[in-house]
């Protein structure tokens, strides 16, 4: 987004409200114009970001890390860096 210099939308409405205390019509009119078109624009397009689906290899290690982070909120760190360590070579080794 670019509008008179301005990259975010919080700056454009401050600005906005700043020329119509100025009496500056004809600005605050062009940024709200602007502002609109990228909007709609946007709106058109769809969202910015593409939601992947999951292959199922990394479904298998969100699950080992999910377990992980269990085992974590139970046993001491003493305990859980070297079975952590353990883990990860295991995975490595077979692909999970």
């Amino acid at each position: 987004m670019w509008i008179n210099g301005l990259t975010n939308k919080v700056d454009v409405i401050n600005s906005i409200i700043d020329n119509i205390d100025d009496n500056d019509l004809a600005t605050a009119r062009d940024s709200l114009n602007q502002l609109k078109d990228i909007e709609t624009d946007e709106e058109l397009d769809g969202p910015s970001t593409v939601v992947m689906p999951v292959p199922d290899h990394l479904n298998t290690n969100t699950k080992l890390m999910e377990k992980i982070y269990a085992i974590l909120d139970f046993w001491p760190m003493t305990i859980v860096v070297p079975i952590m360590l353990i883990l990860i070579l295991l995975g490595v080794y077979f692909q999970w």
